[in-house]
């Protein structure tokens, strides 16, 4: 994924739980940048379903894995 990729509209922010590759979990507030894909990556090195979006709480974008995220524990977040 591009970094230079323009800024999305916050207007269609999802909160979600998400647990990262050294099993930290938090809270995060994304914009989906499109359409969820099959793919590796170098954080995420297993075939797997993964989704781009602009990270509002690291203010870049990121590649999250789907197994990772819990959309139910930010339902109310946003």
């Amino acid at each position: 994924m591009s970094e230079n990729a323009s800024v999305p509209s916050r207007e269609h922010a999802v909160s979600f739980q998400y647990t990262n590759w050294r099993g930290e979990t938090s809270m995060r507030t994304a914009t989906p940048m499109g359409p969820f894909y099959l793919g590796a990556t170098e954080w995420h090195p297993a075939h797997q379903w993964l989704f781009d979006a602009y990270d509002w709480d690291k203010g870049a974008q990121r590649t999250f894995a789907l197994k990772d995220a819990d959309f139910t524990a930010g339902a109310e977040a946003v």
